[in-house]
């Protein structure tokens, strides 16, 4: 922050301008003396790469907006036109597009912003994964993402303008890294983390490893049974759903009664027995653990985030509707997203859930016609569902 004023930032967690050329430099000397320390530690299962992504180009604007030239000629294969159609612009070239005034500018340039932004982090974790696959090949990487930046809560400025896209990240991690947080005081609390974790595996058929699990609310200095019952709920539900690896959140404490971290489990002897318990059975039942992991998914949800997720606030509360009659109803859920349309097929799911999608991509709609063409049943939950596309543009009402 004082050596190097011109890359510091007050972004969430990472405080810094991660493309800058010194952030670079710092970093990699970092990983290139660390990694070497710790290769060899047969206890080393994966590696975090950061801890709740989060980071914002507008932050740093003059250094971006070269890369957000390049980044739109790319996307729109040099075609000036074919941006201002989306736009309703009149640009004569790339270079006069500037950046949006604010993460939340709710327009179709600020919809690309967020997903420039997102490739902009992405590349970043990508960089630093093949700096440690160069000591360690075969390691597993993972990244902690908030779960309220997707799925859970679904709807946060720091996260959904802050450049975490998950399905990006799957290209460079091999576990399902997250952050949850919920607890017996939070409305469906337990509905709330496991459809995040539908959510991940839908993603990426891979474990999920949670390594900051809230079971307690920090802070809290309620002794129940509740606390404890709920560990245990916290950690069936979560394995049923696809997550093999958990870390409770904290065993710091601070004799403190309005510290945060006041709530350690490390003084709660209730909830230590029913984790430890709780871990043992889970791994004496591992295979009939898998079995269910793997059972068949019968409803499939729907899920824009680029589209309906970026320009509807009300979205996310619509989909954690239908998510959780879906799942009190005893069905699994699938989602598919935008890029996994070829999922939307009539064969292998009988319904199909549309949780209050005002835009949708052309091609997405098309599958979904031909979805009910082909027998599938269409629940669509909002009057306006699927009648833009991600630009903001009206699809053809005939179709």
């Amino acid at each position: 922050k004082n050596k190097y004023p011109e890359i510091y930032a007050t972004n969430f967690n990472m405080k810094q301008n991660i493309w800058h050329p010194k952030a670079k430099e710092l970093q990699e000397e970092y990983l290139r003396f660390l990694i070497p320390q710790i290769k060899d530690y047969k206890s080393l299962k994966t590696i975090c790469l950061t801890n709740e992504s989060n980071f914002n180009t507008l932050k740093f604007r003059d250094f971006y907006t070269p890369y957000w030239h390049q980044y739109l000629e790319k996307f729109y294969n040099g075609d000036i036109n074919a941006l201002n159609s989306n736009y309703d612009t009149s640009y004569t070239s790339f270079d006069e597009v500037d950046l949006p005034e604010h993460p939340t500018d709710k327009t179709a340039k600020g919809y690309d912003w967020a997903l420039f932004n997102g490739e902009v982090l992405t590349r970043w974790h990508q960089w630093m994964a093949d700096i440690i696959h160069e000591y360690v090949p075969n390691l597993p990487i993972n990244n902690k993402n908030m779960h309220y930046a997707e799925t859970a809560w679904f709807q946060s400025n720091d996260t959904v303008y802050g450049g975490m896209d998950f399905e990006m990240a799957s290209t460079f991690s091999e576990i399902n890294g997250c952050d949850a947080n919920k607890n017996y005081t939070s409305t469906n609390g337990v509905a709330k983390i496991i459809s995040w974790y539908d959510y991940l595996t839908s993603i990426k058929d891979a474990p999920i490893d949670n390594s900051e699990d809230h079971m307690l609310p920090d802070g809290s200095l309620d002794f129940s049974e509740n606390n404890a019952k709920y560990t245990g709920l916290d950690l069936w539900e979560g394995a049923i759903h696809g997550r093999g690896l958990s870390q409770i959140w904290v065993w710091d404490y601070k004799y403190s009664t309005n510290h945060y971290l006041g709530h350690s489990p490390g003084i709660r002897p209730d909830l230590i027995a029913e984790a430890g318990r709780t871990n043992l059975d889970l791994n004496r039942l591992a295979y009939e653990i898998t079995a269910l992991q793997n059972a068949p998914r019968e409803v499939l949800h729907l899920y824009s985030r680029e589209s309906s997720l970026y320009y509807d606030s009300r979205n996310p509360w619509a989909r954690r509707g239908l998510y959780d009659n879906t799942l009190y109803n005893g069905l699994r859920t699938e989602y598919a997203t935008e890029s996994q349309i070829d999922k939307i097929d009539a064969s292998k799911y009988k319904l199909l859930m549309i949780p209050r999608l005002h835009h949708v991509k052309e091609a997405t709609l098309q599958k979904i016609k031909k979805f009910v063409d082909d027998g599938g049943k269409v629940v669509i939950y909002g009057t306006d569902s699927l009648r833009y596309n991600e630009y903001n543009k009206l699809h053809d009402e005939t179709l």
